[in-house]
């Protein structure tokens, strides 16, 4: 068995290239990513959808969970 494998679970589709990194919210149905088309995406889990996106023209974020 390769135990290396990674399995898709489910996409959400919105950035144009590669996902560089993913926060899942510990407490809500949110998940962040950051992809290398520039945009980071606020996932809304039940709905499939983006609720928040940040543009290529934002520098730097910091993000804190509440």
């Amino acid at each position: 068995m390769n135990e290396n494998k990674a399995w898709e679970v489910d996409t959400c589709r919105g950035h144009y290239n590669n996902v560089s990194c993913v926060i899942f919210h510990a407490r809500q149905d949110l998940i962040l990513s950051n992809g290398e088309d520039k945009s980071i995406r606020v996932w809304d889990m039940t709905k499939r959808l983006v609720e928040f996106l940040f543009s290529k023209k934002i520098i730097l974020i910091f993000v804190e969970w509440l």
